[in-house]
């Protein structure tokens, strides 16, 4: 992960992602394991903005797929019905 170029390498290869998104994954990495809230994400990657659930679920698609992972049997990012995320 390369937070400053706003991108992710995996298997050798570099795949850049949107701004936004790259917060989203810092802020789950940062999380250590435990669950993010989707209010947490809001709040630390979208201060004094609002914006709808669609935004962050796009924002967890782009990097599941630069991530080459799964929603419905995730290796990196994992879905906790109705909370949030966790990495």
């Amino acid at each position: 992960m390369r937070p400053a170029r706003d991108s992710i390498e995996r298997e050798g290869e570099v795949t850049r992602i949107k701004p936004k998104a790259m917060a989203v994954l810092v802020r789950l990495a940062q999380a250590d394991g435990h669950v993010v809230s989707r209010a947490e994400l809001f709040d630390d990657v979208w201060p004094r903005v609002e914006v709808s659930d669609a935004v962050l679920t796009q924002c967890v698609v782009e990097l599941r797929q630069a991530l080459g992972d799964s929603a419905r049997e995730p290796s990196y990012i994992e879905t906790i019905p109705k909370v949030g995320f966790r990495l």
